[in-house]
């Protein structure tokens, strides 16, 4: 995670596997960042200011097993105050969590995005939904399937956010092969904080069983493996 946790870090997991963009081998893979996330001050989003963010502050509680961050993102005279806390769940360690509260000096417009951000990855979404098969109604914000380069590994992502029952709610399209975005927006009052909450879980990696594509598309056989060509 970075100093700003809702700037995209790197996620990898045990298992998932992609081509080397170099090297041509099997190698670990990266895959997107669940939690991360931009707000906004009456319509100017952080992600386009940075240099408008300070008084960065980060600490883990091993107690807890919790990273907590605070720090301040000011446009013009108005300023907001954001802390999260980062964790990821004891008993099921495949989902992970994030709480941002967020205390304007005065009062504002404010947007906050929930993001599933696929930024600086190289392969592909094979598949993107924003509804649930067979329910009248979405479970969660969204689902990625998310493949690595050469086609060697595959898992699956999935979002769900809680706000304020204030905040309208908006979830982004952008395009089939896009990120999962959810915006709200609400209005804040002078130091009355809301807090915005991610619930993000990750489907075990799968792998192309019994074979390797090398970068040129064909396929060899792994040693020992069993064809299923």
């Amino acid at each position: 995670m970075r100093e700003v946790p809702l700037f995209a870090g790197m996620v990898l997991i045990s298992g998932l596997a992609g081509a080397h963009p170099e090297r041509g081998i099997e190698a670990a893979a990266a895959a997107p960042y669940l939690l991360s996330g931009d707000l906004a001050i009456d319509g100017v989003l952080m992600s386009e200011q940075p240099w408008a963010m300070g008084d960065l502050r980060q600490s883990y509680d091993f107690a807890t097993a919790e990273l907590q961050s605070a720090f301040t993102y000011q446009v013009g005279t108005q300023a907001l105050s954001v802390e999260v806390v980062t964790f990821a769940s004891r008993t099921a360690p495949s989902i992970v969590a994030q709480e941002v509260r967020v205390t304007a000096d005065g009062p504002c417009d404010l947007k906050f995005r929930a993001v599933v951000s696929i930024a600086g990855l190289t392969r592909r979404i094979a598949r993107r939904r924003t509804d649930t098969p067979g329910e009248p109604e979405p479970a969660c914000d969204g689902s990625l399937l998310w493949e690595t380069a050469e086609a060697l590994g595959q898992c699956g992502l999935a979002l769900a956010t809680e706000v304020p029952a204030a905040a309208g709610r908006q979830i982004l399209t952008w395009s089939d092969a896009g990120p999962l975005c959810t915006e709200y927006g609400i209005r804040l009052a002078s130091e009355r904080p809301v807090r915005f909450r991610q619930l993000a879980a990750l489907a075990p990696p799968s792998s192309t069983r019994g074979r390797t594509r090398r970068p040129s598309g064909a396929w060899r056989e792994r040693p020992g493996a069993v064809s299923t060509s």
